[in-house]
Formats: C-alpha cells, structure tokens, sequence
C-alpha cells in the first residue's frame, strides 16, 4: 500500500505538471543508480515507446533538477545526473538575485562557481536551476548550500551545495522537449 500510495504521488504530479502547460511529463522508475568512469547516472525504464529522447529533462516529484536523458533504448533511458563532474549548469540563487555555475561532484554534491567574494550567500539557501539550463523551465530547485567557504586573497566565493534528489528514491517525473 505504501509503494501504490508514493506511485499515486508521481501520478499526481505529472498531471499537474501538465495542466501547468507542459507538454508531457511522464512519470518512470529508477531501476538502478550507475556510476561509469566519473560521471554518475539514473537508468529509468522508460524509454522511446514511451515518447522519451535525447536531451529531455528528468525531476522528482517535488520540482528539483535530476539530470538530462543522454541514451535511450526502447523501454529504458540513460538519465546523467546533475552531479556528474562532466556537467556544469548555469543557476541562480533566487533569494539573492544572483547568477552561477554548478559544477558535479559526485555523492550527490554540487561546487558553485563564480561566486563573488561580496555576494551574500549563506548556508541553507537554495539553488535553482536557470531557464537555459532546463529547456526554459524557471521553476526546478536544484540544491542547497551547505558550506561557504571565502578566501581572504580570492575573487570567487568557494561553495558546496547538497543536490536535494536522492538517488534512492524510486520515481521520477520525465518532461519531454516542447
């Protein structure tokens, strides 16, 4: 009853999602957590039959950023996770109106970039993924800041910041490319 109660909640979710205007959000399984060389990733099982392709972009049922389909079969996909140290994204901190680079790190951490010494951030805010990268989408978390380390010498603010999606979980929300 437990698992059809948090399937209930995905379902729910993708459907709001799109009576929200998106044109589709199919909700997938994690089959398993992967890590192949570096880079971390999510095998979901959906895949072409189910209207999956490159580049669409996977959430979790509460709005944070996953990663990006980068391989599909015909009923499962390669999703790269937004913690891969291949990946950097383009963010932004809303609460401060300022904008950054994430940068993966594996273990679901996160290395903000390009953070001025002089920008108020502080432990505990969150991260949002920026339009340009999630396909125009300006409303998916991403992370929260977890430490904040300024350097006397530096330029740039050096911040680790957790990725609010465990792994672990077993539902994802795939929206499709417009």
């Amino acid at each position: 009853l437990e698992a059809l109660g948090e399937e209930n909640k995905t379902l729910r979710e993708a459907l709001t999602l799109r009576r929200e205007g998106e044109a589709g959000a199919i909700p997938a399984e994690i089959i398993a957590f992967l890590r192949e060389g570096r880079d971390e990733f999510l095998l979901i099982n959906r895949g072409i039959s189910d209207g999956i392709s490159v580049g669409d972009v996977v959430i979790n049922r509460n709005r944070v950023f996953a990663g990006t389909v980068v391989a599909v079969a015909a009923h499962s996909a390669h999703v790269i996770l937004v913690t891969s140290p291949s990946r950097s994204v383009d963010v932004f901190f809303p609460e401060r109106n300022l904008r950054a680079i994430t940068r993966g790190n594996n273990s679901r951490e996160l290395t903000v970039e390009l953070v001025p010494q002089e920008a108020d951030v502080k432990v505990g805010d969150l991260i949002a993924a920026s339009p340009r990268a999630t396909g125009g989408r300006s409303f998916l978390t991403l992370a929260e800041v977890r430490e904040v380390r300024e350097a006397e010498h530096e330029v740039f603010k050096t911040i680790t910041a957790l990725h609010l999606l465990n792994p672990a979980e077993e539902e994802v929300i795939v929206l499709l490319a417009p």
